[in-house]
């Protein structure tokens, strides 16, 4: 096949033995001709990522306190000892930003962005996901849901956020080659794709079930359309290999009774009859680490 792609004017961009394909550019047309009786088993488009950002509507500045730990039940772990050491985290966003919240936590990172000319998070989405998970103020005022944990960083989207499933794809197949060396138990990704398919036909679905295969599990966002049509169809949390994540509004208080789930959070049945997301998390008015004044979503703030 990848000879057929070049003798009809195509080029193979890069090999995904994750999934058994690659990812080429070639023209629409040589595409329709394609047979996929013995030459293909599926074409995907390489699409564009969404971020996990919510909608903007603001935050109640009076509401900036870390309560989402209790809320999500963190507390009763941590003093049980389960604070996410021995376990490291990669997380595939916008690069994450050493800083004093992360110590020497941060064990490696990799950039699979365009933009290979700056290691760091230029956005600021990646750095503010790894403070809700590991992130540990030194005044104990700010913690993530597993303080102890180490961070893997995995760019696939720079300054302006953008990405694309094979970004995505390639990343995942670097973690899987290489976790035993960053010793990686947990991907984080809260990114999907922007269109909306079949886990069984998705090659970034196939990439995060490889993951699970080889013992790493893969914790996505499900997305931030509501209860649309559709809403739960976008890879990878439509995927029944990883565990999906959903949002809910704490209300500001540790209790349960006046926890609803926030409407602008992903929620349904999939195509393939699944129902997503398993698992929902405090996602409103939530305090995280900043990449900095210089970051992009700093600069929209």
């Amino acid at each position: 096949l990848v000879r057929w792609v070049a003798d009809h004017g195509g080029t193979v961009v890069r090999q995904f033995d994750i999934v058994g394909g690659f990812e080429a550019e070639m023209p629409i047309e040589a595409v329709r001709t394609l047979d996929f009786t013995d030459r293909a088993d599926w074409i995907s488009l390489n699409a564009p990522m969404m971020t996990s950002d919510r909608p903007q509507r603001g935050v109640d500045v009076s509401r900036l306190a870390t309560v989402y730990p209790a809320a999500a039940g963190a507390p009763p772990a941590w003093q049980q000892g389960v604070t996410g050491d021995d376990v490291t985290v990669a997380v595939i966003d916008t690069g994450v930003t050493p800083g004093v919240d992360f110590g020497g936590r941060i064990t490696g990172s990799r950039n699979f962005s365009s933009e290979s000319y700056f290691q760091f998070d230029q956005n600021g989405h990646g750095t503010w996901v790894a403070g809700i998970i590991a992130g540990r103020d030194p005044r104990g005022r700010y913690l993530g849901i597993a303080p102890g944990a180490d961070l893997l960083s995995v760019k696939v989207a720079g300054r302006d956020g953008s990405a694309h499933a094979g970004d995505v794809i390639e990343a995942i197949q670097w973690i899987v080659r290489n976790k035993d060396r960053y010793d990686v138990r947990v991907i984080n990704i809260s990114l999907n794709s922007a269109i909306a398919d079949s886990y069984l036909r998705d090659p970034l679905a196939a990439a995060v079930e490889e993951a699970w295969f080889q013992g790493i599990v893969v914790v996505v966002s499900v997305g931030n359309l509501g209860g649309a049509q559709f809403a739960v169809d976008h890879a990878p949390a439509n995927d029944p290999f990883v565990i999906t994540v959903g949002s809910f509004d704490d209300g500001g208080t540790a209790t349960r009774s006046d926890d609803v789930v926030a409407d602008w959070s992903s929620r349904g049945v999939t195509v393939d009859g699944y129902a997503k997301p398993e698992v929902t998390a405090p996602g409103v008015g939530i305090v995280s680490t900043s990449g900095g004044n210089h970051t992009y979503l700093a600069r929209q703030a």
